[in-house]
């Protein structure tokens, strides 16, 4: 919840409010429970019945932003972190695909609906589920020695056995610069 605990300083900050009024840039989002989906112990609760309540709050976040000037919100969904090295033996990691797949129907739906009900707001959504799917298909065509291998040598697809590499960072930049070319984003 640090994630939501920044965006509330940063939309409460002075600085904010007097840098982005209008249509002067856009907010990329990219907030998620982390162990989405996780079986194992925790104190967190998780799954898919926890995914309204984890974005009723992240969309109050976003409304916070939008009533101090924010208008463009880039929301990147959630990849597919239940095929990393950390999940792939967890019997949870089927489960973690199923609230993964439940949390970025619901994002788009929400960013959708969000645009819809704040007047001058645009939204757009970010397909890294998808990318990184296509990524860890087919990791040697894209540049990466395989789907598994993680530490922080050149060419791995994962910093560690949970999340993406900053390799896999430079094809979700390019994601995002290619959603958003073209809409009048700024």
């Amino acid at each position: 919840m640090l994630a939501f605990a920044v965006l509330s300083a940063l939309a409460a900050s002075s600085l904010v409010r007097a840098d982005c009024a209008g249509n002067s840039g856009t907010q990329a989002v990219w907030a998620q429970c982390g162990g989405m989906g996780w079986t194992g112990a925790t104190t967190c609760v998780n799954g898919a019945s926890f995914n309204d309540v984890l974005l009723d709050r992240y969309f109050s976040q976003i409304t916070a932003l939008y009533n101090v000037g924010l208008r463009n919100f880039a929301f990147l969904n959630v990849p597919p972190v239940d095929r990393s090295p950390l999940m792939l033996p967890q019997s949870g990691a089927a489960t973690e695909k199923t609230v993964i797949a439940d949390f970025n129907a619901k994002v788009k739906s929400r960013a959708a609906a969000f645009a819809s009900s704040n007047s001058g707001a645009k939204t757009y959504v970010v397909d890294t589920n998808t990318l990184i799917g296509g990524l860890l298909d087919k990791p040697t065509a894209n540049g990466f020695t395989d789907a598994t291998t993680y530490g922080s040598q050149a060419g791995v697809m994962w910093c560690n056995n949970y999340h993406i590499s900053p390799g896999v960072h430079d094809f979700v930049a390019k994601l995002v610069k290619t959603t958003l070319v073209g809409t009048g984003a700024p």
